[in-house]
């Protein structure tokens, strides 16, 4: 093992074994570190191998560019970064916003305080984030919360409900196992997607779509029943259940519904 202590640092290389630890500067890892016990630390960042059992906490930024399996959880009262390769059984609590371009998996639930930006591959039980989620890589979860909108441009898979306090705006793909609740959402496909494909649906809803506003869907299968104060179902859509609408709504020739719209008012939604 080689520990070198600087002025805010605490930097092992090599190979290296940290056992429970407490200390008021940040912890950097390189080369190979194992992890027995908790670690409770003024900043994270790991760019080598690590792996072990225990907690992580960090009253600053945790960042991570190599490998880690962990047995425990990690809490981040800063920003975190995933660049690299991350497989954690247990919870990950990022106070701040998050920016995962790499690989990271967990069995728990990932709560973040403001927004989070997934690029990469995330899988989790529950995505939970305070602010704006935007996902451009690839997401699957067993349920989806963010307060201030979502916006996916990737893949976003989600068995249960996918529930935003404001917008639902899906360009990517679109697996729903469950509801969809927001102020307004909106399904559609980006300009690369506008090609015939074999299947013509490219978002599938197995439950409701509820909002607040506007629900505006293209090519898209839902299951259950769709509610809201404007309602568009555009070409190639179809529409198992019932609309109910407030406003007005417009549906494509060739959209496919199985029941006609039904009105209703505005404190039925």
């Amino acid at each position: 093992m080689s520990l070198k202590e600087e002025v805010n640092n605490m930097v092992f290389s090599g190979s290296a074994t940290i056992s429970d630890l407490v200390t008021d500067k940040a912890i950097i890892t390189s080369g190979t570190c194992a992890i027995q016990g908790n670690l409770e630390c003024n900043g994270f960042r790991s760019s080598g191998t690590l792996h072990g059992i225990g907690n992580i906490l960090t009253h600053k930024n945790f960042a991570s560019s190599g490998t880690i399996k962990l047995e425990g959880e990690i809490e981040c009262e800063g920003n975190a970064k995933f660049s690299g390769s991350a497989k954690i059984y247990g919870n990950i609590v990022i106070k701040r916003s998050l920016i995962s371009s790499g690989i990271l998996n967990l069995n728990g639930p990932l709560k973040v305080g403001l927004e989070a930006l997934s690029s990469g591959t995330t899988k989790c039980d529950s995505l939970l984030v305070n602010g704006l989620l935007s996902v451009s890589g690839s997401v699957n979860a067993l349920e989806v919360k963010a307060g201030d909108g979502i916006k996916s441009s990737g893949s976003l898979s989600v068995t249960k409900d996918i529930d935003s306090s404001k917008f639902v705006d899906i360009t990517g793909k679109l697996k729903a196992g469950g509801n969809i609740y927001g102020d307004s959402v909106l399904i559609d496909y980006s300009r690369k997607e506008k090609i015939l494909r074999f299947n013509n649906f490219h978002y599938f809803v197995s439950g409701n779509i509820n909002a607040k506003d506007l629900v505006s869907i293209n090519r898209t299968l839902v299951e259950g029943d769709i509610r809201g104060r404007s309602v568009i179902i555009e070409r190639y859509s179809q529409v198992n259940g019932t609309i109910y609408y407030v406003d007005d709504y417009i549906i494509d020739d060739k959209a496919k519904i199985s029941n006609p719209p039904v009105q209703i008012k505005l404190e039925d939604l």
